[in-house]
């Protein structure tokens, strides 16, 4: 009897760390209807952090949909995300809040470590106006291709947006092809929410105009700590 329930305790606690030690993403490859950022500020499965950072920018874009001359075609799925920085140092993230099959547990738990993998490239063209240079709102007569390399940078928060520990740095995307990396991390405390961000090559002295273009995330998914 004692072996019996040994090994029912020990199953039960391996169904149980099996359930924690993946995390599902809603969305990861951004299927939606492909549209320019000014059109909505709605994304499936992601809350666009621009409504907080920057209310008067416009929200990230959906393509391909040959807008400011993308040409790509997607990595995976029909649809993929284009997130911008711009010379009026204002940058564009999207925010999703982590879910478990169990709601009282927390997704990502400080101290363990983990990995997702995420495909990024560069397009060749990534033309528009400036906001910054602009004589009058909504005018494009100052227009510019945004195609200075920039970095992705990997949030944790506990609420949407709120980014109270950077996990992780990509290499500036300058890959004109797509190109899968992984990012590893470990954070300190527990995290709910996940926060993706374009953002400056740093050390940058003069905010630049720039983009990446980002496509079939994986699971964030725990390994062990490396010594």
């Amino acid at each position: 009897m004692r072996i019996l329930l040994a090994l029912l305790f020990i199953g039960f606690s391996v169904i149980s760390y099996s359930q924690m030690d993946v995390i599902k993403l809603n969305n990861p490859s951004f299927e939606d209807t492909p549209r320019k950022g000014g059109a909505s500020k709605k994304i499936k499965g992601w809350y666009d952090c621009g409504l907080i950072d920057f209310p008067k920018e416009s929200a990230p874009d959906i393509h391909p949909g040959g807008y400011w001359g993308v040409k790509n075609e997607p990595y995976d799925g029909n649809t993929y995300l284009g997130l911008v920085v711009r010379d009026n140092e204002t940058w564009e993230s999207v925010c999703q809040k982590l879910a478990t099959k169990d709601e009282d547990l927390t997704p990502m738990l400080g101290g363990k470590c983990y990995r997702i993998s995420i495909t990024l490239l560069q397009a060749e063209n990534y033309v528009s106006g400036s906001r910054l240079h602009s004589i009058q709102p909504k005018d494009n007569s100052q227009i510019y291709n945004y195609t200075t390399p920039v970095i992705l940078r990997l949030w944790g928060g506990n609420s949407y947006c709120n980014k109270r520990e950077l996990l992780a740095v990509s290499n500036p995307v300058i890959n004109s092809e797509w190109e899968t990396i992984d990012l590893n991390f470990a954070p300190t405390i527990d995290y709910e929410f996940i926060t993706i961000e374009a953002y400056y090559n740093i050390p940058v002295l003069v905010p630049y105009n720039g983009h990446v273009l980002i496509d079939n995330l994986s699971d964030i998914i725990q390994v062990e700590c490396e010594d």
